[in-house]
């Protein structure tokens, strides 16, 4: 199944739909079935969306847009290096502002 839109682009749309093709993906190591319900996980269970970053025991960090956070950690953490080493940039670096609650 090709779930990435960024990576599969317009072949996401061309998959087929339908019960049968649903997947989901499980934040846990497991292999099979078997190491899904020794974790306690089990057909049935709510699903929830929490966009609150959270560090799992077993070394797993799960968010939702985890990777725009992630990106924006790291354009943050060079753009401070850049300035802090007095490095001069090669190109124009425009960061967007972004004011949350």
């Amino acid at each position: 199944m090709k779930a990435s839109g960024h990576t599969f682009n317009d072949e996401v749309d061309a998959q087929p739909t339908g019960w049968p093709h649903v997947e989901f993906r499980i934040d846990a190591l497991s292999r099979d079935r078997k190491d899904i319900v020794q974790l306690g996980i089990d057909i049935g269970d709510i699903v929830a969306i929490d966009p609150q970053a959270e560090f799992l025991g077993n070394g797993f960090i799960v968010s939702r847009h985890l990777d725009d956070k992630a990106g924006v950690a790291i354009m943050l953490a060079a753009l401070e290096a850049m300035q802090r080493e007095a490095i001069e940039r090669c190109c124009h670096i425009n960061p967007l502002s972004v004011s949350g609650a």
